[in-house]
């Protein structure tokens, strides 16, 4: 009985050492290779990452479509108490608009209570 325990981790570690040789070739060649088969920059071309050049005519460009499509480029957002988020629920109700052309905020919340500060 123990000699057939031994022989069967014998085996183990023979057929181990093949599979982390091969796991191991596989992980090197990728390194090389990873710089052949792709470009040198992570980032597509015309990407804004880091060139505020780019961002900016990217903006505005975004900002044109949006106005010829006849959208107002407003983020509208409901204002709410969450029962899992709230320690304590008020009865207070809004909404929010943030002007997405030119950075306006507009928030109206009503039902606060008037001897707190928010």
């Amino acid at each position: 009985m123990r000699a057939i325990f031994s022989r069967r981790n014998h085996i183990k570690r023979i057929t181990k050492k093949p599979v982390l040789l091969f796991l191991l070739v596989l992980f090197i060649g990728s390194l090389l290779f990873y710089p052949l088969v792709t470009d040198d920059s992570p980032w597509p071309e015309g990407s804004s990452y880091g060139n505020t050049d780019i961002l900016q005519a990217n903006y505005e460009s975004w900002k044109s479509k949006l106005r010829s499509q006849g959208d107002d480029g407003k983020l509208v957002l409901s204002l709410t108490p969450i029962r899992g988020l709230s320690k304590k629920l008020l009865p207070a109700r809004g909404g929010s608009s943030l002007n997405l052309f030119d950075g306006n905020l507009d928030v109206v919340v009503d039902g606060l209570p008037p001897w707190r500060a928010f």
